[in-house]
């Protein structure tokens, strides 16, 4: 067994199956639209490695902003963050390389906002830079908003030409990008102050917010499962897509790739907000046209789907005895309406 191996099956041992609570009704299907769409893959991993310990900041004189504590899931979510065109939080962000400045340069920066701050949202950003070089400096402004390792591009100010001892402020208008709740800061990469906000976003979906329930239809070679969750907690969540999809037999979770099926189509939702008390739906497929003497069929237990990168807990659906197998394929479409 390889390094990584051993690691993928430590991290595997620490999830708990989680309990089998789904509400009891089954829900009515009515007729839903088809479609011939070809298999798109989903996304699948086993397990998602961390930033490494050498991407780090390049920054001088920094404020310390990996003292900034990362996004957290337990940030309060502010009712009004409606997230307009957020189809999904982007929880790692991504790393760039910093090309070292030629002079020594300052920096500050300062973010203006009236209201709880919420992914979608226009704020100004002003950022100051002096050169306290004795030579000319020709620096571009990235700004970036980071959570720790996780940094994300919000613009790039035009290209600043700074003779030696000049100072040039400059406002940006930026849009914040669709991240998970909690603090974060905003400041020109490469150097080392920063402005601290806080975003108020809805936490992501998880088996603490959702339930749910299964109507299996389908007969012969072919096998629909209609997914039901729903909003049992007392706030709203994000409801982002299925990261990566595995089987749990016995107790162990193993890894299963999925496609977007052709067949039953759900209607597409209209917010990724789920609300308390609202649900949303997915649609499984499996076959076992495949199967003859030389395949073996491979039965699928706990379904757990991962709805997050950082969240640990998948949310589960008992597909045992159910029908559904995956020496053939297995499919799983997009979130949509609930199946009524």
């Amino acid at each position: 067994m390889t390094d990584e191996e051993r690691f993928d099956a430590d991290l595997r041992s620490m999830l708990a199956l989680a309990g089998s609570d789904a509400p009891s009704e089954t829900p009515t299907l009515r007729p839903l639209r088809r479609r011939n769409t070809a298999p798109r893959v989903l996304l699948v991993a086993a397990a998602v490695a961390m930033l490494a310990a050498g991407l780090a900041l390049v920054s001088k004189q920094h404020n310390n902003p990996a003292s900034v504590a990362p996004a957290s899931s337990t940030a309060p979510a502010a009712e009004h963050c409606t997230l307009p065109g957020v189809a999904d939080y982007d929880e790692m962000g991504s790393m760039h390389t910093v090309t070292p400045n030629s002079q020594p340069l300052d920096a500050s920066v300062t973010v203006s906002f009236d209201r709880p701050l919420c992914s979608g949202d226009t704020i100004s950003v002003t950022f100051t830079v002096h050169n306290r070089g004795a030579g000319v400096e020709v620096f571009q402004p990235h700004l970036i908003l980071s959570g720790g390792a996780n940094k994300y591009s919000l613009a790039d100010a035009p290209r600043l030409t700074l003779q030696p001892q000049q100072e040039i402020t400059t406002t940006e208008v930026v849009t914040l990008p669709g991240v998970p709740p909690g603090q974060y800061w905003i400041g020109l990469y490469g150097l080392g102050e920063v402005a601290n906000i806080t975003l108020a976003n809805p936490p992501t979906c998880s088996d603490t917010f959702l339930r749910t329930s299964l109507f299996a239809d389908g007969a012969g070679m072919t096998h629909y499962g209609f997914i039901t969750a729903t909003n049992f907690s007392t706030t709203a969540c994000f409801l982002g897509g299925v990261r990566y999809v595995s089987t749990i037999i016995n107790g162990a979770e193993q890894g299963l790739s999925a496609t977007l099926p052709a067949g039953p189509e759900l209607p597409p939702l209209e917010t990724r907000l789920l609300q308390p008390g609202a649900s949303a739906g997915l649609v499984a497929v499996t076959s076992n046209g495949c199967l003859d003497g030389t395949v073996v069929e491979q039965p699928i237990g706990v379904l757990a789907l991962h709805l997050s990168m950082h969240e640990l807990t998948p949310l589960t659906i008992d597909l045992t005895g159910k029908g559904f197998q995956s020496a053939c394929g297995f499919g799983l479409s997009d979130w949509g309406g609930a199946p009524v």
